[in-house]
């Protein structure tokens, strides 16, 4: 007499849910990775947003323009801006009136920088990925890039309790 089976045996199920934990497993390693990389890119992307903006108020300011150096909170006094931050200014230009406060404009007559203050809840691979866009976008502070060369950020920062070295930074001219 032949027995027929039924259903699956204990191994046979026990194989099918490990594989299945070592696939979820995967996902969601890659997943915390598409995190840090949309995070990264957040910034970058915020970093190009304000440079346009800087470049444009730049160009139809003349009384930003000719500031011989300039921080955020600035007084711009330009005909159309008057009594406004620089911040404030640049906030037009970028479409939107706030600018979060980690982000801002700083430089000297020879060139400005828009930057973004690392935050604590900023991940060591959001640094790390920022770090590997560096030397494609010429975002300084990051991959080994100090921002003591820069004169105008570390002019800012001597003035704060800030570092440097927590900060990245698009050239804008």
């Amino acid at each position: 007499m032949k027995r027929t089976r039924k259903g699956f045996t204990l191994i046979e199920l026990l194989i099918v849910v490990a594989i299945m934990g070592a696939l979820a497993a995967m996902m969601a390693a890659s997943s915390a990775d598409s995190v840090d990389v949309a995070a990264a890119s957040a910034i970058l992307n915020n970093l190009q947003s304000m440079k346009s903006a800087a470049y444009e108020m730049y160009t139809e300011e003349p009384a930003v323009a000719g500031l011989a150096a300039i921080a955020d909170g600035d007084t711009a006094v330009t005909g159309s801006s008057t009594g406004n931050t620089v911040k404030a200014v640049l906030g037009k230009y970028l479409g939107r009136i706030d600018i979060a406060t980690n982000y801002g404009i700083v430089g000297d007559k020879d060139a400005w920088y828009v930057y973004y203050e690392l935050q604590a809840t900023d991940s060591a691979k959001v640094k790390a990925k920022l770090a590997g866009m560096a030397n494609r976008v010429g975002l300084l502070g990051a991959s080994g890039k100090t921002l003591a060369i820069l004169s105008a950020v570390t002019a800012y920062y001597s003035d704060t309790s800030e570092t440097a070295s927590t900060v990245v930074a698009l050239r804008v001219r």
